[in-house]
């Protein structure tokens, strides 16, 4: 958990900081960023690198922004609601999915299923070799699911919360107007 919290934080930090992003909208990037590195690693056939990549660069961040910059501001950052939120409901979030198992249609017809065979495969799944119901929806879901699922480990608990971390991580840009 540690890796994946530094890795992420690496990302929120480095678009604050470097990039001057409001700081409600640095997880959802930082997510689409890891959707699309990910599916682009996975067309590209290193899915399993992308990964190992992703999460150093990740952590890199991370440690570059604390030698680089004195840590100014810390106390605005830290106190943002949006970091707060997603602190806080990431952390339930993760206790609350720990043993729970997929259990809704959408998981079983398209990314649970889709996560399963990137993880068995390393490779996205293709007609020969998957169950998924709904073959022409895109695998953006399913690519963050397979980053957290590699960091965290493959069960269907870390899927669940690796999906609600992702809806999450969307949720907190509306917290911009405060802050």
């Amino acid at each position: 958990m540690l890796l994946l919290c530094l890795s992420l934080f690496g990302y929120v930090l480095f678009l604050y900081k470097q990039c001057r992003i409001e700081l409600s909208f640095t997880p959802a990037i930082t997510v689409s960023f890891i959707i699309l590195t990910v599916y682009l690693a996975g067309l590209l056939g290193i899915l399993a690198w992308s990964v190992f990549l992703l999460a150093a660069l990740g952590v890199g961040l991370f440690v570059w922004m604390l030698l680089k910059k004195a840590p100014t501001d810390w106390k605005g950052l830290l106190l943002s609601p949006a970091l707060i939120l997603l602190a806080v409901l990431g952390g339930y979030l993760y206790f609350r999915f720990q043993n729970r198992v997929l259990y809704s249609y959408d998981d079983f017809s398209h990314w649970g299923v889709m996560v399963q065979t990137m993880l068995r495969t390393g490779s996205f799944p293709t007609a020969a070799n998957s169950f998924i119901s709904f073959q022409s929806y895109p695998p953006g879901s399913a690519c963050f699911i397979y980053f957290v699922s590699r960091v965290l480990g493959a069960k269907e608990g870390i899927f669940l919360f690796a999906h609600a971390l992702l809806t999450l991580s969307y949720v907190v840009a509306l917290f911009a107007p405060f802050g």
